[in-house]
């Protein structure tokens, strides 16, 4: 196979399995599912989509559903914008007894 259609055809296999992510855990909010660790994994799957505005809105939902989550979330920004240190440190220190 070319190359280049090869490297296409993984793309969108990638786009549809997260655009099914995204469907499945808004289904499951919709059932009643609506928990903070729902929130945060469609966060997730909606950034890998590329629709930052409804990340921000899940995110903002999973804070408010658990405010102690507010630092995994700020944590979980980080991370995505590249800033590994800082976030490590986050992960590291909510974790510590």
């Amino acid at each position: 196979m070319d190359p280049d259609k090869k490297l296409a055809l993984q793309e969108r296999r990638k786009r549809v399995q997260d655009e099914k992510q995204t469907q499945a855990f808004r289904r499951a909010i919709e059932l009643g599912d609506d928990d903070s660790n729902t929130q945060v994994k469609l966060s997730k799957a909606l950034m890998m989509q590329g629709d930052d505005d409804a990340a921000q809105v899940a995110l903002e939902e999973s804070m408010r559903l658990d405010s102690d989550r507010k630092l995994l979330v700020k944590a979980f920004k980080l991370e995505e914008s590249s800033e590994i240190r800082e976030a490590e440190k986050i992960y590291r220190d909510s974790h510590t007894i």
